[in-house]
């Protein structure tokens, strides 16, 4: 919700489509989806931190800096689930 008031008073829109799979099973959807989730994380942890760092932005760089512990709590959750094998 805050990013979405947050965009809509900078003019900002953004895509918000989801993971696509077609013909995986249960079990190779799982391990796929956990790996991407894993990357995103890893370059949303980048980039919200570089924009905590150096944005023009004070209002952007102050909610770069808040969301950027949940990033990383998130990551660690897709983490642990990869180390249970998706399960």
């Amino acid at each position: 919700k805050e990013l979405t008031v947050l965009a809509n008073r900078k003019g900002v829109t953004f895509n918000t489509g989801g993971v696509r799979a077609q013909n995986l099973g249960s079990g190779d959807f799982d391990q796929l989806y956990l790996k991407w989730l894993e990357a995103v994380h890893r370059t949303d942890i980048g980039e919200f931190e570089r924009a905590a760092k150096s944005s023009d932005d004070s209002e952007l760089k102050a909610w770069a800096s808040k969301t950027v512990p949940t990033l990383k709590q998130h990551l660690a959750m897709v983490q642990q689930a990869e180390k249970k094998g998706g399960r």
